[in-house]
């Protein structure tokens, strides 16, 4: 349309069929930016969806052709598969947390301080429910946490521990591991 404008331009005798020719080349130039800000806008609710992980967000036929579909099968199919690693991660979590609270040994996972997983034995040994915060237990248990301390990342000590008003002999072992650039220590505690 472009050229068949231009090669008409200049000749006076086809002054209708100009204006004509550049209604449509300007409709098509508007046409053209509206495909392309639609595929953005497709294409941006995608992006947002995974980086956010809502797998709720659906892509609707649309009139612009079967290019467009067959980007929102492949869209929606890739929401889907992202949807199911995530149920099958939560089920495997889920599958885990059952299996440390089912231990007779106490487990405490620490990161920067935080309790990110502690079973129900090691809540019981320790007489410290719903604490998830390291310097609690270290209020609650200054003995334990003083003899903790001194194991370091890594180790295996006999602790003489005062807690809640009894004398409890326990078998502590630390170790430390990095996950993604992130120190995290597993402590396994029996009471012997």
């Amino acid at each position: 349309t472009g050229f068949l404008f231009l090669w008409i331009f200049a000749d006076p005798r086809f002054f209708f069929n100009q204006i004509i020719l550049g209604l449509i080349l300007i409709a098509q130039v508007i046409e053209l930016i509206r495909f392309v800000n639609f595929t953005n806008r497709e294409l941006t609710r995608f992006f947002l969806a995974i980086k956010h992980q809502d797998f709720s967000i659906s892509f609707q036929k649309t009139p612009l052709g079967n290019s467009f579909s067959d980007l929102h099968q492949s869209m929606s199919g890739i929401i889907e598969s992202y949807k199911q690693v995530k149920i099958e991660k939560e089920a495997q979590l889920h599958f885990l947390q059952y299996m440390v609270n089912q231990l007779q040994v106490g487990i405490i996972a620490l990161t920067n301080n935080d309790i990110v997983l502690i079973n129900p034995t090691a809540e019981r040994l320790l007489h410290i429910q719903g604490i998830r915060n390291w310097k609690l237990v270290q209020q609650h248990n200054p003995s334990f946490a003083d003899e903790f301390h001194q194991i370091g990342g890594a180790g295996r000590k006999l602790i003489e521990a005062m807690i809640n008003g009894e004398t409890k002999f326990l078998t502590v072992d630390v170790s430390t591991h990095t996950v993604l650039e992130v120190e995290n220590k597993i402590v396994t505690i029996q009471d012997i």
